[in-house]
């Protein structure tokens, strides 16, 4: 595996590690920040009733698109956040598994979704990833855990002291905004990195591979900010994990993923997921025609 550590970088108790890893830039694919940018998807509810768990989405340009797991879409009825990563092949119309991140509105503030600038934060995301296993295990479905969703925005809304009037935790963002600016300003995705990995004092919270550069610089602020809105969880806010030793221990789980317990399904748009089976891990990866698109994994603390 030709992992390659490209920078180490620490802004008070975060940590981000930028490197290289598998074969990128093989298979030519774009970010869903570049396809949303340039109109090329339509999302959209259902029907006019809607449904809380599922939404349209149409590619109607020539790329194939990523979207994450951590992608937050607002408007239409409720502002959602997706089950999992999908990949979206040229011309196609797809039915999206979602959760619900806006529990206090059910009616239309927009005919269509439009893509938020923040993604889902890393504990959600961790606790959705295992939901949606469990799921996938029982009854071959991408659903998540839409109560436990609702318990994390109320949670971070009330550890950020922010009072939506409907739940929304786009809102507990844009109230902090200012707050991890300078964190965000403090990091630059690198050219030839595809990959990070970010710890919180001496914790690995999570690790993120894209199968291309470019969709990995897309994401880089996104994933940042979505770190940012828990820092206030760390308990000893001076802990730093010693760069040798996170270089070790990241190198050493993603040798160790090629070995880990797993199960494939297809994925919930186009290709096919690898779920992993971990008590220290939890995670999927998403390919097409055996090109890697799509790594999540997060550290079971």
């Amino acid at each position: 595996m030709n992992f390659k550590m490209q920078s180490f970088e620490t802004y008070q108790n975060l940590s981000v590690m930028q490197f290289s890893v598998f074969e990128f830039n093989k298979f030519d694919f774009i970010s869903g920040v570049k396809a949303v940018d340039n109109n090329y998807l339509k999302m959209n509810e259902v029907d006019i009733s809607g449904n809380v768990n599922e939404i349209y989405i149409s590619n109607d340009s020539k790329f194939y698109i990523l979207l994450t797991d951590g992608d937050i879409l607002k408007g239409a009825k409720q502002n959602r956040v997706f089950n999992t990563s999908v990949f979206l092949e040229p011309y196609l119309k797809y039915k999206i598994p979602v959760s619900c991140v806006e529990s206090g509105r059910w009616s239309f503030d927009s005919p269509k979704f439009t893509k938020s600038d923040y993604s889902a934060p890393v504990s959600m995301r961790k606790r959705k990833s295992e939901a949606v296993f469990r799921n996938l295990e029982k009854c071959q479905k991408y659903q998540a855990d839409q109560s436990d969703v609702w318990n994390c925005v109320s949670y971070l809304s009330k550890r950020n002291v922010v009072n939506s009037e409907t739940s929304d935790l786009d809102d507990v963002f844009e109230a902090r905004r200012i707050d991890f600016r300078d964190f965000i300003n403090s990091f630059s995705p690198l050219k030839n990195a595809n990959g990070l990995a970010i710890f919180s004092g001496e914790k690995l919270l999570n690790i993120e591979v894209f199968g291309r550069t470019g969709v990995y610089a897309d994401y880089f602020p996104q994933i940042l900010k979505s770190v940012s809105v828990e820092r206030f969880d760390i308990d000893d806010k001076s802990l730093k994990i010693p760069e040798d030793y996170a270089e070790m221990t990241v190198q050493r789980l993603l040798y160790q993923i090629g070995e880990m317990e797993h199960q494939i399904y297809p994925g919930a748009a186009a290709g096919v997921e690898k779920r992993f089976k971990n008590p220290k891990v939890s995670g999927f990866e998403l390919n097409y025609n055996n090109y890697l698109i799509h790594l999540s994994l997060f550290y079971l603390n």
